[in-house]
């Protein structure tokens, strides 16, 4: 049997009332030379036999089982060993393709020469504002200047932080040695995009929203151990711009801004455990932050406030003044 031309890699746990969604949204653009490779992180509840109920007469759909909970790097990295096709994409189990959004764009993409190609989402159905974006319909982007751009000015909906509504050429990854690294529980999306971009892809972005992310309402606990994946990424995008003067500055004004903001787009996004762990590390590293790195009048003047008073007025002026720091449209998923 050929080979398949598009890969769909699907990590998943425990997600039985939207993976058949997911699946079938990307059976749904009708593509015969695809594979689906659904990579269940040791579920405990009927993932598993949910997907293999679904219909798949041309059997598309490949299931492997891992015998534990790795964590979704650990998933996805399985996933790249088993793909074959020429191109994959990420898909996250409660999230959905725009079908037909998505042949369009794909279609496009042939037309050029590139080992990455990105293109925007909805969140909940909804579209948002993507700050990397300017306004010409396809362009190809020098690493180098998105590098600086995303440094500038991190967190904010940056194309850098997430690794679905992306095609990555198979063959540059694998010939680069190119895997997530399994001991980054956040921000693994963005770490893996930095040292994609290190190797000096052929990028193009265009305007087709072609993936819906699911972002849940209400309380969000999840554990973390280590929340500092930003910081790796950084390196290494620092490591990448020739001029090491400036690029060691950048890391700088980047560490401070995203650090900080972070701590408001977890608060506002309810993930208490995240927030508690960024808070941590920013009591760590308050001596070392620079307010002036920071862009938000109102979230700079919070920290500025934070150096010479207590942590709980911080988190109070925070929890008063999150919506004006980053309005709804702000919170980028990752």
């Amino acid at each position: 049997m050929k080979n398949p031309s598009l890969s769909f890699i699907i990590p998943t746990f425990n997600r039985a009332e939207k993976i058949s969604g997911c699946i079938e949204s990307i059976l749904k653009i009708g593509l015969a030379d695809i594979e689906i490779i659904v990579v269940d992180d040791g579920s405990n509840d009927t993932t598993a036999e949910i997907v293999g109920c679904i219909p798949d007469p041309q059997k598309k759909i490949r299931l492997l089982t891992n015998n534990n909970n790795f964590g979704v790097s650990f998933s996805r990295n399985r996933g790249l060993e088993e793909a074959q096709g020429e191109w994959v994409c990420f898909v996250d189990s409660d999230d959905k393709l725009n079908y037909e959004e998505f042949v369009s764009w794909y279609e496009k993409c042939k037309q050029f020469e590139a080992e990455l190609f990105i293109a925007k989402f909805t969140i909940n159905g909804g579209p948002i504002q993507i700050e990397d974006y300017g306004n010409i319909a396809w362009i190809c982007r020098n690493n180098e200047e998105l590098i600086t751009s995303y440094m500038t000015n991190p967190v904010g909906n940056s194309i850098l932080t997430y690794v679905w509504a992306k095609l990555f050429k198979l063959n540059f990854i694998r010939s680069n040695k190119i895997l997530f690294d399994e001991m980054l529980a956040v921000y693994e999306d963005t770490d893996f995009i930095a040292r994609i971009l290190a190797h000096k892809p052929r990028i193009y972005c265009a305007p087709d929203q072609v993936y819906d992310y699911y972002q849940p309402r209400g309380l969000k606990m999840t554990a973390i151990e280590n929340p500092l994946g930003f910081e790796k990424a950084l390196q290494v995008y620092s490591e990448v711009l020739p001029d090491r003067e400036a690029a060691a500055a950048l890391k700088k004004c980047a560490v401070d801004c995203f650090l900080v903001k972070t701590l408001v787009i977890e608060l506002t996004k309810k993930n208490p455990l995240i927030f508690l762990k960024f808070l941590d590390n920013f009591f760590d590293k308050v001596s070392d932050i620079d307010y002036r790195n920071i862009k938000n009048k109102t979230l700079r003047r919070i920290v500025r406030f934070r150096i010479h008073t207590s942590m709980w007025l911080f988190v109070a002026a925070l929890l008063i003044f999150r919506n004006a720091i980053c309005p709804r449209s702000d919170i980028s998923p990752r």
